[in-house]
C-alpha cells in the first residue's frame, strides 16, 4: 500500500475491534450482574425494611452502578477546571414496633483537575435509623477486626465499655461515656457478630446504622437483620421488652 506496512492499517483496526469487544462485553456483564442482584436496589430494599420510599429511584442498586463510569465522564480536561458527578438520594421512611425508622441516602462526588494530580471528594451518607423516645447515654459499636477495606468513621470519642459477655468483647468494640449501656444491649447485638460490617452508632433521639461506601453493600445484603438490631436496641433503650435478632444470614459470597 504505497510502501506503508500493512501493520499500520491493521492494528489500529484489531484494538477497535478488541475495545469494542470488551465495551459491550462489560455492558452485557453489567446488565447480568443487576439482573442477579436485585435485592440491592433501592426499590427492594424499601420492601426488605417495609418503608415507604418518597424520594429517589427505585431502580438504583447500591451495589452495582455507574458511579465510576460518571467520575471518568465528569472529570475536567483541564487543570484548574472542577466537575460534579449528578446526585444521587433517596428518602424512605415508616414505622415499626412503634418506632420511626427512616433511611437516608446521597452521593455525588466532586474533580478538581490541578496540573499534577486530580482531586476527588465524595459526598456520602447512607444511613438507616430507628428512632428512640427517651434519652439515653450515646454510644457506638464497631466491630473489633475490621477488614482494611470497610473500616468505619468513628463518631465518638469516649472510652470503650464492657458487655460483660467474653464472646462479645472479643468481636465487637463498644464506646461511649456510660458502662451500664455495654450489658443492658448485650442480649441483643450477637447477631452482630457474625456479619462483615457493623457501624452502630447510638444518640440524638435515635439508633443508627451508618454506612460507608465500601460498607454499603453488606449493609444492604443484612438489611434485615440491620433493621431487627436496630428496633431490639430502641425498645431496650427504652424500657420495653426486646426480642434479640435472628442469626443473619452466611457472609457474602459463601
Amino acid at each position: 500500500m504505497n510502501g506503508v506496512p500493512i501493520q499500520t492499517y491493521v492494528f489500529p483496526l484489531i484494538m477497535l475491534v478488541v475495545v469494542g469487544f470488551m465495551y459491550f462485553r462489560g455492558v452485557k456483564l453489567r446488565a447480568k450482574t443487576l439482573q442477579d442482584n436485585p435485592q440491592y436496589g433501592l426499590g427492594a430494599l424499601a420492601q426488605r425494611w417495609q418503608l415507604q420510599m418518597v424520594d429517589g429511584d427505585p431502580a438504583y442498586n447500591l451495589f452495582i452502578n455507574s458511579r465510576d463510569a460518571e467520575v471518568a465522564l465528569h472529570k475536567p480536561p483541564i487543570a484548574g477546571m472542577s466537575g460534579d458527578t449528578p446526585p444521587h438520594s433517596a428518602r424512605m421512611v415508616g414505622q415499626a414496633r412503634g418506632h420511626q425508622v427512616s433511611f437516608e441516602f446521597y452521593d455525588q462526588t466532586h474533580i478538581e483537575r490541578g496540573v499534577i494530580e486530580t482531586t476527588y471528594t465524595r459526598n456520602y451518607r447512607c444511613i438507616l435509623a430507628v428512632g428512640v423516645r427517651t434519652a439515653f447515654p450515646p454510644f457506638e459499636l464497631t466491630l473489633r477486626s475490621e477488614n482494611q477495606y470497610l473500616t468505619t468513621e468513628r463518631r465518638l470519642a469516649a472510652p470503650e465499655q464492657r458487655f460483660g459477655q467474653f464472646a462479645l468483647d472479643q468481636a465487637l468494640v463498644l464506646t461511649g461515656p456510660d458502662p451500664r449501656v455495654g450489658p443492658m444491649i448485650a442480649p441483643f447485638v450477637g447477631a452482630l457478630t457474625a456479619m462483615t460490617y457493623v457501624h452502630v452508632v447510638g444518640g440524638d433521639g435515635a439508633v443508627r446504622f451508618e454506612m460507608t461506601p465500601l460498607g454499603t453493600p453488606y449493609g444492604a445484603y443484612y438489611a434485615e437483620t440491620v433493621l431487627q438490631t436496630l428496633l431490639a436496641l430502641a425498645d431496650v433503650l427504652e424500657g420495653q421488652a426486646a426480642v434479640a435478632p435472628a442469626p443473619p444470614p452466611p457472609p457474602m459470597g459463601r
